[in-house]
């Protein structure tokens, strides 16, 4: 619905429906009272959801979230018009199909000027599984976005504008990207602690990660536990070969 505007006013109202079949638009005078001698004139257009944002109509719940595939851009829009109602809020859930444990990356590649994007993602748990949360940008502001997840099975991503009051003409887009530990950390997700040390071999170069962007969350904090097989007494000589340059690498031998 569409009122309260000026005499004489022009005006554009988008609406967005998810049923087909016959619609029908319904005219008045505000007050019901004036009289015209002239006709008021109007056009209709209409784009489907299909050249636009292929998951619209069911996209807005973890059951019926959009599956998608990796390193393919996909544009959706934020709240299209839905009845230009801001209490009105479209939010967009996605589905990756994650096989191993490893690294999920979010490009958001392009942002409606009015929009602030916000994103969550959850791990097969669904909404009790919260891994990953960013928010608080600005409006129209492109983003990347990395979160490590241990488990294997569906992910959610959550879409919505930060306020939840906004609506875009224009989609954004994204693309999804994973990374599993097998090619950058073997030991990543079971070297955490004593207990799930990850035992290593001598005289072979090991690569491991430090706190790979879980939640890109600073309280997070990542610590590689390993397990050195010692048969006889004698020198351990650990040569730390290269370093990250942000990362001033802290190295605790302790025996059990």
């Amino acid at each position: 619905m569409r009122d309260g505007y000026l005499n004489g006013e022009s005006f554009t109202y988008r609406v967005s429906t998810c049923q087909v079949g016959a619609h029908y638009l319904f005219f008045e005078d505000d007050d019901k009272h004036a009289n015209a001698s002239v006709q008021y004139r109007f056009v209709v257009r209409f784009t489907p959801f299909s050249e636009v944002d292929e998951c619209e109509c069911r996209d807005d719940s973890f059951d019926g979230a959009c599956q998608i595939p990796f390193a393919q851009p996909i544009e959706a829009l934020i709240a299209p018009w839905f009845d230009d109602d801001p209490r009105d809020i479209d939010q967009d859930y996605f589905e990756l199909d994650i096989g191993a444990p490893g690294v999920i990356e979010i490009e958001v590649l392009e942002v409606p000027g009015n929009i602030d994007l916000d994103l969550y993602v959850y791990g097969p748990g669904q909404e009790v599984d919260e891994i990953g949360v960013r928010n608080g940008y600005l409006n129209g502001e492109a983003f990347t976005y990395r979160v490590s997840t241990c488990q294997a099975g569906p992910h959610y991503l959550f879409f919505e504008d930060d306020d939840g009051q906004a609506n875009a003409l224009v989609q954004y887009r994204f693309v999804v990207r994973f990374t599993p530990f097998s090619e950058v950390d073997e030991c990543e997700c079971r070297d955490d602690s004593f207990d799930g040390a990850c035992q290593i071999p001598f005289a072979q170069p090991i690569e491991a990660l430090i706190a790979p962007w879980f939640d890109d969350d600073p309280r997070d904090i990542d610590q590689d536990y390993f397990e050195l097989d010692i048969g006889a007494p004698g020198v351990i000589e650990i040569e730390v070969l290269e370093v990250p340059g942000n990362i001033d690498l802290d190295l605790y031998v302790h025996l059990r």
